[in-house]
């Protein structure tokens, strides 16, 4: 009976979507007293009697500016006079005879001696004042109509790729110029030659023609205007030649590929059932929580495309097709909170007691910590406010992250959840109540329209993606209230269910496609607020959304996806969807990252480094909130071993030289003067070396279990560390660059290629210092790797002879150090040398006596002086360092109990490594902003680098041992 209720439910839905597709839609061909333009791919079409002009793209939408004016002539004035005021705003330098025309604003820009035509071309009109981009949005020339008709010259435009290349020869007092670049993507044209001989200037550019068009393996066609009323932007036609692969394919290839990827991240370990058998926990937390892990990893590929498609606008491939996807992932995410809510609300007794503060906690903690991160983020990068701006951005009221929409809604909806089922005692009552409240909510959000006002757009409540898919939390609570029912129907119908849920994906699907192209929720203007579009464009997309959401779930019942990947993403997925967004706009808007291969990678590595460290902060923050241990109960119920713990046995000694060794890496970092200090400085090259020995050393065990689980251990703490340290860097520049402080901004440390070097080489585009804690984990990731494949145990003796290609690569290769200092015959081999001797230790105390030992170390001590004094080059790797690093290590276990229990033994094992991370800040404190005094005292300059983070670091462990709670 419920199941007909349900059917009729639908049958009625359907009936009131082909009602309002029967209302009238907008025709492709221009209506009447119209005519039709088409510029760089865009059909626009604009009354007979009005002229236009081409006004650039803002938030990556065309905008043309329309004018209804007398005559052609009052429209030429009007131009002129645009023209006449930028130019005298931009303070162009005319009489110049080299380069390219540039104001000292940065402006680019060049005109037309005809007087019918003007052009005004800019670079990055975002940064230019306001004045100047008034000037320019009313100045700049697509005179699309013109009572000769169009007529853009010599114009070459490249449809299907990722730019569209335009080479001009235009003219200016007795001056002739060739301008070449792209018209879209928000860049500009290049002034490219200058000079008074015309014929040289077109045979330049012709020249210039010719690279392009067989750069994309082109040929030249006409471009020609029909005149009169309408004129056409013809293209060059595509000739690619089938043995030939154009960029296009090439991009279409690399950036197709992520979304393989995704896929494949749910497919890896995926288990299927037989015919009649069904995974009975498809609906269980753990699998719904890797699901979201998954949908998380969707919505940044959605929005990375968004990104680089600017809107599907630009051609990519196959990523387009993840631009207007992404509503499936949210789909999934307020189903699976709906569902979640209201089965826990079945099954757990007194569930509404301490509910607000257990879940408002989790979600509310990520979203003010990541809030503040990205409002500062915004200030470091220039971004002004208002203190009205600066409040309502901190508190959450206006989304500076449009992104977070998502959090703002899950907050109202938990609210009314527990107002609803806690003040109405009838529990069908208050079911009912819910979804009358979730359906007045999307009605209130689709008539408040989108925010034009505020600058991110992102007041509460604005915008279609606010109600096109919150209905799905209202459908998880019904597939939770009505689970026995369904599942019992679904495994008997399996079949029509999931051809139903296909069926209905896949109409829906193109009927939300043809809606978006032809009517939209963008169809608001002044004196029409849209309703009627945007009701009909939602009439087709929440549907598609159901349809999309039930049928995933529904072959979740017969395959299981689950693996250890999604499980991490599940874990991490709110932190992961509040910050991703960050990285997508200031990579490419600030940064400026062109290459989209290496941004997308590098979102997505910087968006889940940052969303595990924020993960760490707010457990801890959260468990502090409603007083339980961060991460929850006691585990999976399986008993570690017990000798995991990485100094199981007590090297006093190693721990007081640690600190000796962490003098010896704030020394080499601002060293003394004269030759005394570059010897001093020539035996700190053994203190990562040690570092790195040392590590290996501890955690290494004859039982590969505890091996393993210690590899772990300090993978995780090591790369919590690594990200943090890069990520304080960055923001501690970002504050120097504020301050007017650091010799570059940020945009010349992180680019494309400094991004690649941190990937492979672990090389920190801002503090260099940091590479040794990303080789450290890079070393600890590939040990893994050998102890699942076991050959761990003899692949160690392989160290010595990485080393060896290391030190001769390091005198003879050519290229950067970077490429050689890397984890494969450094970090790696040093590691594996710590483990042997944590291997053979009782075979060597037996072979080498301690006096032999230490006459060797001293015998190395001389050697390193005396190779200073043969190479004068402090810059490579000495042997005698090599081996002395061992022999130190060694003599420190032969005398383990020299420092017991003393202080320099506890900054030794509690402080050193916040010291290596934090003594650069104090460093870059007196280089930028003291210069003088680090000319005039160096050793009082060391001294404080070392000493004032260690007394810090000192100061916080003391706090952190008196804590119940633990920080780090």
């Amino acid at each position: 009976m419920k199941i007909g209720k349900l059917a009729t439910g639908c049958l009625g839905f359907l009936g009131g979507v082909v009602i309002a597709l029967m209302n009238p839609m907008i025709c492709s061909a221009a209506p009447e007293g119209y005519t039709e333009y088409k510029v760089q791919g865009h059909s626009i079409s604009f009354p007979d009697d009005w002229y236009v002009m081409y006004e650039g793209k803002e938030d990556l939408e065309e905008i043309y500016t329309m004018y209804q004016l007398d005559s052609y002539e009052s429209f030429q004035k009007r131009l002129d006079g645009a023209i006449l005021e930028a130019v005298n705003a931009a303070d162009v330098d005319l009489n110049s005879q080299t380069g390219a025309l540039k104001s000292e604003n940065g402006m680019d820009l060049f005109m037309l001696e005809d007087t019918e035509k003007f052009s005004l071309e800019y670079k990055e009109l975002k940064e230019q004042p306001e004045d100047v981009q008034q000037s320019f949005l009313e100045a700049y020339g697509k005179q699309m109509k013109s009572e000769s008709g169009m007529n853009l010259g010599d114009t070459y435009l490249v449809e299907g790729t990722n730019a569209d290349f335009a080479v001009i020869t235009l003219s200016y007092q007795d001056y002739h110029y060739i301008v070449a670049g792209t018209v879209s993507g928000g860049r500009v044209f290049t002034i490219m030659t200058l000079s008074r001989n015309e014929e040289e200037v077109i045979s330049e550019k012709e020249k210039i023609v010719g690279e392009i068009l067989q750069s994309y393996c082109l040929e030249e066609t006409a471009v020609s205007a029909d005149g009169g009323n309408k004129a056409e932007d013809t293209a060059v036609t595509k000739q690619s030649p089938e043995n030939v692969t154009t960029e296009k394919e090439v991009i279409e290839i690399s950036l197709g590929i992520f979304i393989i990827l995704l896929f494949v991240l749910l497919l890896v370990g995926v288990k299927g059932k037989k015919k009649q058998e069904f995974h009975e926990d498809a609906f269980s937390l753990s699998v719904m929580k890797g699901l979201q892990g998954f949908c998380a990893a969707g919505i940044i590929l959605h929005h990375l495309a968004q990104a680089i498609t600017q809107n599907n606008n630009l051609d990519k491939g196959t990523l387009n097709l993840m631009c207007d996807i992404g509503v499936f992932f949210v789909g999934v995410f307020f189903f699976c909170s709906g569902y979640g809510v209201y089965t826990s609300l079945k099954t757990k007794p007194d569930y509404l007691k301490g509910f607000l503060t257990k879940r408002l906690s989790t979600i509310l903690v990520p979203f003010y910590t990541g809030n503040t991160i990205f409002v500062l983020t915004a200030i470091l990068f220039g971004e002004t406010f208002t203190k009205a701006e600066l409040i309502s951005a901190l508190t959450g009221w206006v989304l500076l992250n449009t992104q977070l929409w998502f959090i703002v809604e899950i907050f109202i909806l938990y609210i009314v959840f527990y107002i609803i089922f806690k003040i109405l005692k009838n529990e069908k009552t208050a079911f009912i109540f819910m979804g009358v409240f979730i359906i007045a909510i999307m009605t209130a959000s689709l008539f408040l329209g989108h925010d034009f006002r505020t600058k991110s757009g992102g007041a509460w409540l604005r915008g279609e993606w606010w109600y096109n898919s919150i209905l799905l939390f209202y459908v998880g609570m019904i597939f939770s209230r009505y689970y026995n029912v369904l599942i019992s129907n679904i495994k008997k119908n399996y079949r029509l269910w999931l051809s139903a849920g296909l069926i209905g994906s896949g109409i829906f699907y193109a009927l939300t496609e043809y809606m978006l192209k032809t009517k939209g929720y963008w169809s608001e203007w002044d004196g029409h607020p849209g309703y009627l579009e945007k009701i009909q464009t939602l009439s087709c997309q929440l549907p598609m959304i159901i349809f999309m959401v039930i049928t995933f779930f529904l072959v979740t019942m017969k395959f299981q996806f689950k693996n250890n990947f999604l499980a991490f993403l599940g874990k991490i997925a709110i932190e992961l969807y509040i910050i991703h967004n960050l990285f997508i706009i200031y990579l490419r808007n600030q940064i400026e990252i062109k290459n989209d291969f290496i941004y997308i990678i590098s979102v997505y590595i910087l968006a889940i480094s940052m969303a595990v460290l924020l993960h760490e902060f707010d457990q801890r923050a959260i468990a502090l909130i409603i007083g339980k241990k961060p991460g929850g109960g006691g585990g999976e119920g399986i008993e570690a071993p017990k000798d995991t713990k990485l100094n199981s046995q007590k090297e006093y000694f190693i721990d007081c030289m640690r600190l000796l060794m962490t003098f010896f890496v704030v020394f080499i970092h601002s060293p003394f003067g004269g030759k005394a200090g570059e010897i001093f400085f020539c035996f700190g090259k053994m203190a990562v070396p040690f570092f790195i020995v040392v590590s290996g050393y501890f955690c290494f065990s004859d039982k590969t279990e505890i091996f393993e689980k210690r590899i772990k251990k300090q993978a995780k703490r090591i790369f919590m560390l690594c990200v943090g340290a890069n990520f304080l860097y960055v923001y501690l520049y970002l504050i120097g660059n504020k301050l007017g402080l650091m010799p570059v901004g940020i945009q010349k440390r992180v680019n494309d290629s400094s991004i690649v070097d941190l990937l492979l080489y672990n090389q920190s585009p801002v503090a260099d210092h940091l590479w040794f804690l990303g080789s450290l984990f890079y070393a600890l990731i590939l040990m893994l790797v050998l102890i699942k494949i076991k050959i761990h145990k003899n692949f160690l003796f392989l160290a010595p002879v990485f080393l060896c290609i290391y030190l001769y690569l390091a005198y003879n290769g050519e290229g950067e150090f970077i490429k050689y200092r890397n984890v494969l015959i450094v970090t790696l081999p040093y590691f594996m040398m710590g483990c042997l001797i944590h291997r053979y230790k009782q075979k060597i105390r037996e072979i080498i006596k301690p006096g032999i030992l230490i006459s060797t170390a001293a015998a190395f001590g001389l050697f390193v002086a005396g190779e200073y004094l043969i190479w004068k080059n402090t810059g490579v790797p000495y042997l005698s360092i090599e081996v002395l690093v061992y022999l130190v290590v060694l003599i420190c276990l032969y005398y383990p109990n020299i420092g017991s229990k003393g202080i320099v033994w506890w900054l030794g094992s509690k402080c050193t490594l916040p010291v290596y991370i934090w003594h650069m800040s104090v460093l870059w404190f007196f280089w930028f902003a003291y210069t003088s005094i680090t000319k005039a005292y160096p050793v009082a300059v060391t001294v404080t680098a070392f000493v004032l983070p260690l007394l810090l670091s000192a100061f916080i462990e003391k706090i952190k041992q008196h804590s119940r709670v633990k920080l780090v």
